[in-house]
């Protein structure tokens, strides 16, 4: 049995939650202020949501492993070297998302019967600017919404019997004056084994339409955005990974990772344009999966940890073809560079790694 990514099961499901039919219902909105029609669309480019992000100023690195730091931001002072806990309510563990162009953090720290979002300034990030609350078909809103302009919009989780009538994974959209709560219901038991997968990320194309990734799954779900209705699958490297897509390069390419491959598609026509196998398997040939793919500012970089072979690599994303080599020790999980230096945290037990070889 090949070991899993420890955050494959961030949102599965309670035994036999679906094991019966469910009746369903017809989504429903709250209104909230909003910032104008520029707010509803979506950046150019959103950075991926992971358990590792660096400020704009290259000056302080935010991370959450949740079997470690359960329902806190891990921070990391990229000046004095110091790391810190900062608490978040509501969360056991926690999802961070950086946007584009905008100083502030996006967490969701709402798993396992609800869904809750709240946007934070990275110089006060005790405090959300806004908070989004979803235990049912309708959200609770505290605070504009207009603080997740330059944010992603689109947020899957699963919510339970007693919030809805239908258990089920649940689309929870941002938009500009409200939020809206729909039922993922091509996610069932015909085609899905729900006692083993469940629905790990949602991400809004540049031309409009929606993107899921699935536990345990090496294909993408392309949704029409009206009715949610599948369009088509994505296929990726057949890796059976926990593919959570994101976007480079003004959205024309999109990225995700395949268990133990990195995967570059065409946005617009969704086929895969190159690969990247990144951990062989062993001579016991039990495969290992890759840790994190972060991304630097200018979208020059991208940074994978290797748990599986103790370091941390730099692709080229044009060629895909590794430019420098860490090695950690350990079994690095999540990496980024800070202040151009490499930190990297242990997949055990979270401790910060240090490079001390480089290739």
């Amino acid at each position: 049995m090949r070991p899993y990514p420890p955050w494959s099961g961030f949102s599965s499901l309670t035994e036999g939650a679906l094991a019966s039919p469910t009746r369903l219902h017809p989504a429903r909105h709250i209104g909230r202020r909003g910032t104008g029609d520029a707010a509803s669309r979506p950046a150019s480019r959103l950075r991926q949501c992971c358990p590792v992000i660096t400020s704009p100023r290259d000056d302080v690195l935010l991370s959450n492993l949740g079997w470690v730091d359960e329902g806190a931001i891990w921070r990391l002072d990229g000046a004095t070297q110091t790391h810190d806990l900062v608490p978040v309510d509501g969360g056991t563990h926690l999802r961070l998302a950086a946007g584009d162009g905008v100083d502030s953090v996006l967490v969701q720290h709402g798993f396992g019967g609800r869904v809750a979002l709240s946007v934070r300034s990275w110089s006060a990030l005790a405090d959300p600017l806004v908070a989004v609350d979803v235990h049912g078909w309708t959200a609770h809103v505290d605070g504009d919404l207009g603080a997740f302009r330059g944010h992603r919009r689109l947020f899957v989780g699963y919510l339970d019997e007693d919030a809805t009538g239908a258990a089920g994974y649940f689309l929870v959209e941002v938009g500009v004056h409200d939020v809206s709560v729909r039922r993922l219901d091509w996610f069932s038991l015909d085609t899905y084994d729900l006692g083993y997968q469940s629905v790990v990320s949602a991400l809004e194309l540049p031309n409009g339409k929606y993107l899921f990734g699935v536990q345990r799954s090496s294909e993408l779900v392309l949704c029409d955005p009206t009715d949610l209705s599948v369009i088509r699958e994505v296929p990726l490297a057949g890796r059976g990974g926990n593919p959570m897509p994101f976007l480079r390069a003004n959205g024309s390419e999109l990225w995700a990772v395949d268990y133990d491959t990195v995967v570059r598609l065409d946005a617009t026509s969704l086929t895969v344009e190159d690969r990247w196998l990144g951990q062989v398997a062993g001579h016991d040939g039990v495969r290992m999966f890759l840790g994190d793919v972060w991304m630097s500012h200018d979208e020059d970089e991208l940074v994978v940890a290797r748990p599986g072979s103790g370091d941390v690599v730099s692709l080229d994303p044009e060629s895909l073809r590794v430019v420098r080599r860490w090695r950690t020790g350990g079994q690095p999980l999540t990496a980024a560079k800070l202040a151009n230096q490499l930190v990297a945290r242990d997949w055990q037990a979270g401790n910060l790694l240090v490079p001390y070889v480089e290739d």
